[in-house]
């Protein structure tokens, strides 16, 4: 007799399916298949069972660490770490017994047949029977080879009607489903109801070093909150309740160097609100702080130090007016003070210590005047170009912002418009300006002239007694090699050619010009000292003098 599968086929579902490797040769196709699908259904149902065991557990113990949380919401957070890992270890425990241990055992062929003729005495073992004959290969002087086939045929024709789903439910698995099912409806329900305690509760149990407050951090109203505060800059920390019985109130803060536990004062009180408030004095180092007041506990905060931007490099670089002849000068690392000749273009070029979202140069009290950016990588600096002149403002600074906000301390810097002073006229030959001389004598002038940029011409100027005066073009001053700024003119002034008479006087002077342009109020003239030469025949010689 043949039984037949879906489509004829012997195998229930219509086709073969893999042979476990402990399925004795020789079995019934039929019954085969029903005890490989009887092996699958077993296996599913212990792994999902096993699952529904270590969530149930899971979440039973995170219910009760969430409830303990809200009966002592004062707990250190070394109890707290102590319950997670309670929690954990539970966890793991019933991971272990109810889902990793089950899987890992093997099922025999022998053992589901068993198992199914237990619901089923009718059976009358037929069915473990033939699998321990085809197991062991019986037959011979006992066991007739017909009996064998006799037997084997009836438990085909007994495993034909067997259905896997059917005697192997999930009864076993049910309080499991109960246990995480209720766990899952109150978390649903707490969620929906108290969603942010919820959450709340639920990070501390499961993160117990986390920043999170405790379930009574809502009542709390704290002042600033995370924030950036600059460098040295003070900063108030301010509470406010509404529950009295939430006394007395501090403060707890945790730093690099530094781990204080200080109690804040009552400031005010109005409105059934109390306030208070501690200040925080230059602050030199990132804190993290959390506000204790009575059962509650607030979200630990951060308060930042940012360093206020700073120019770490500045470049000061001089093209001085073309009269000068200079050649442009460069001051690195520069102080700030500008000095400089009237006429000279500045170029300001600075690096800020961090990245700036606008740097601006203010010069006195104008407005502020936007750097140009030199170049376009991370932490570029800026350039400025200034005309230094007679009205340019005597103070200059910078007014840097960066990604916060944040300004950069204040800080002046001179600026000073040097003048083009005038020439200086020395004369040193003769070392006595005014003498007796004879009216046929070749007398020799000369003079030292000082400029601190340069000299364009000399002259000399002759006047005989009250004669409009001669001017003479001298050839250009030498510069004196030694003496930096320093230049020699002279001249001769012959008396015999003048053909002057007897008791006349002759005076003479250097005129010299400096070389600043017309566009610049030049040039700049200087007269010497007169030289006064009386004639007289009777006097002494040139030489002699």
């Amino acid at each position: 007799m043949k039984t037949a599968g879906n489509n004829g086929s012997p195998y229930p579902g219509g086709r073969p399916r893999p042979v476990a490797a402990d399925m004795p040769a020789g079995l019934p196709p039929v019954v085969a298949a029903v005890i490989d699908a009887a092996r699958r259904r077993i296996r599913q149902i212990v792994w999902q069972r096993g699952l529904l065991a270590v969530l149930s557990v899971g979440g039973g113990s995170a219910l009760a660490t969430m409830a303990l949380d809200v009966v002592l919401p004062t707990m250190p957070d070394a109890i707290r770490l102590f319950l997670t890992c309670l929690m954990a270890a539970a966890t793991c425990a019933a991971a272990w017994r109810y889902l990793i241990r089950p899987l890992r055992r093997r099922i025999t062929s022998a053992q589901i047949a068993r198992a199914i003729e237990t619901g089923h005495p009718e059976l009358e073992e037929r069915l473990s029977t033939t699998v321990e004959m085809c197991r062991t290969g019986a037959g011979g002087a006992t066991v007739s080879r017909r009996l064998v086939e006799e037997v084997a045929r009836a438990a085909a024709i007994d495993a034909a009607v067997l259905k896997p789903r059917r005697e192997f439910t999930y009864r076993s698995a049910k309080p499991w489903i109960y246990g995480s099912l209720g766990c899952a409806a109150v978390l649903l329900a707490a969620g929906l109801i108290f969603p942010h305690a919820t959450l709340r509760l639920l990070t501390r149990a499961f993160v117990p070093y986390a920043d999170v407050g405790n379930l009574y951090a809502g009542r709390l109203s704290v002042e600033p909150g995370d924030a950036r505060i600059p460098l040295g800059d003070p900063v108030t920390i301010r509470v406010r309740i509404t529950d009295p019985s939430m006394q007395p109130v501090y403060l707890h803060c945790r730093g690099a160097g530094r781990n204080t536990l200080e109690r804040m004062p009552r400031t005010a009180a109005t409105n059934n609100v109390l306030e208070f408030s501690l200040p925080l004095l230059s602050l030199d180092e990132t804190l993290h702080c959390q506000v204790r007041a009575g059962y509650a506990r607030s979200d630990w905060f951060t308060l930042t130090v940012e360093p206020r931007p700073a120019i770490s490099r500045l470049t000061l670089r001089y093209e001085f007016p073309a009269y000068t002849g200079w050649a442009p000068a460069t001051a690195t690392n520069a102080a700030g003070d500008i000095r400089v000749l009237c006429g000279t273009k500045v170029t300001i070029e600075a690096t800020p210590s961090k990245p700036l979202q606008s740097a601006a140069l203010v010069l006195g009290d104008e407005r502020p005047v936007a750097g140009e950016r030199s170049g376009s990588t991370r932490g570029a600096g800026y350039r400025w170009s200034l005309s230094i002149g007679t009205n340019t403002p005597a103070t200059w600074r910078f007014d840097l912002k960066d990604a916060w906000g944040f300004g950069n301390a204040p800080e002046t810097h001179a600026i000073e418009a040097i003048a083009d002073a005038p020439p200086t006229v020395t004369v040193v030959k003769p070392e006595v300006l005014s003498m007796r001389v004879r009216p046929t004598e070749l007398i020799e002038l000369a003079a030292a002239v000082g400029d601190d940029v340069g000299i364009s011409g000399a002259e000399l100027a002759v006047t005989q007694d009250n004669a409009r005066p001669e001017r003479r073009r001298l050839e250009a001053p030498t510069p004196v090699a030694s003496q930096p700024g320093i230049w020699m003119t002279a001249a001769q002034l012959n008396l015999a050619e003048m053909r002057l008479a007897e008791g006349s006087r002759v005076r003479a002077s250097f005129r010299v010009s400096d070389n600043r342009p017309e566009m610049f109020g030049g040039p700049q003239i200087v007269e010497s000292p007169a030289i006064i030469l009386q004639l007289d025949r009777k006097a002494l010689s040139w030489d002699r003098q």
